[in-house]
C-alpha cells in the first residue's frame, strides 16, 4: 500500500509539472513543433538515466523513493523515459536486434493504434 501511495505521490508532482511545462509553451506562442512534449521527454530520459545509474551507488536511497521518482514522477512526466532507459539496457546487454525492435516497435505502432483510436473513435 505505501509502494502505491509513493507511486501516487509522484505522478501527481510528474503530471503537474508536464502540465506547467505544456502551458508555458502556450504562453510563449503558439508553435507548430511540439516543443513541451521534447522537452519533458529530454529532461523525463536524463532524470531516469541520472536515477538509475546513481542508484546501485546510493545505498542510502529507499527502493520506494526510487519508486516514487521513476515510476510516479518521471512516468507521469513522460513514459518516453521508461521506453528510453530499457531501450539502453537492451543497448548495453548487447541484444542489439530487440533494441532496435523495441525504437521501432514502440514508434511505429504507437502512431498505428493512435491512428486506429482516431479512426474508431469517429
Amino acid at each position: 500500500m505505501l509502494n502505491l501511495l509513493a507511486v501516487g505521490c509522484g505522478g501527481f508532482v510528474g503530471a503537474t509539472v508536464r502540465y506547467g511545462v505544456s502551458r508555458l509553451f502556450t504562453v510563449i506562442g503558439p508553435t507548430v513543433f511540439p516543443w513541451g512534449t521534447l522537452i519533458v521527454n529530454i529532461i523525463a530520459a536524463f532524470c531516469i538515466g541520472l536515477v538509475m545509474g546513481a542508484v546501485p551507488q546510493a545505498r542510502f536511497l529507499d527502493d520506494r523513493w526510487v519508486l516514487a521518482i521513476n515510476v510516479g514522477l518521471l512516468g507521469a512526466l513522460s513514459t518516453f523515459s521508461a521506453f528510453s532507459i530499457e531501450t539502453w539496457r537492451l543497448f548495453q546487454e548487447g541484444a542489439y536486434a530487440a533494441a532496435v525492435l523495441n525504437i521501432g516497435a514502440n514508434v511505429v505502432l504507437a502512431l498505428a493504434f493512435t491512428g486506429f483510436g482516431l479512426w474508431l473513435a469517429r
